[in-house]
Formats: structure tokens, sequence, C-alpha cells
């Protein structure tokens, strides 16, 4: 009888083990939410760069006659 009741009570995720799991998950989701931020923050700023290293040779390099 005891043996029932032990494998009854191992079937299924307790509740702290479900609040548990949302919780890594969520961290971990909000960690590739920040990442996926900075990255396109990080483009947008070398866009920039480029455009303006762009135009300074435009300014600076000899224009053809």
């Amino acid at each position: 009888m005891k043996l029932r009741q032990l494998i009854r009570r191992s079937l299924g995720f307790s509740v702290v083990e479900v609040l548990v799991a949302l919780i890594v998950i969520s961290v971990g989701l909000l960690g590739i939410a920040k990442m996926q931020a900075l990255a396109v923050s990080s483009t947008n700023t070398a866009r920039l760069r480029s455009l303006t290293g762009r135009a300074l040779r435009r300014r600076v390099s000899p224009s053809p006659a």
C-alpha cells in the first residue's frame, strides 16, 4: 500500500517547481531581449559612424577635375 501512495505522490510537478522554472525561463528571456536591444543599438551606432566616415572622406579627398 505504501508503494502505491509513493508512486502517486511522485507523479507530476509541484507548484514550487513550476514557479521556479517560470522564473528561470523569464530571466533567460529578459536576458535575450536585453542582448537584442544592445545589438540593435550597436548596429545603429556603427551605421552612423560609417556614414560619418564616408562624409568626411568626401570632404577631405580632392575632387576630380
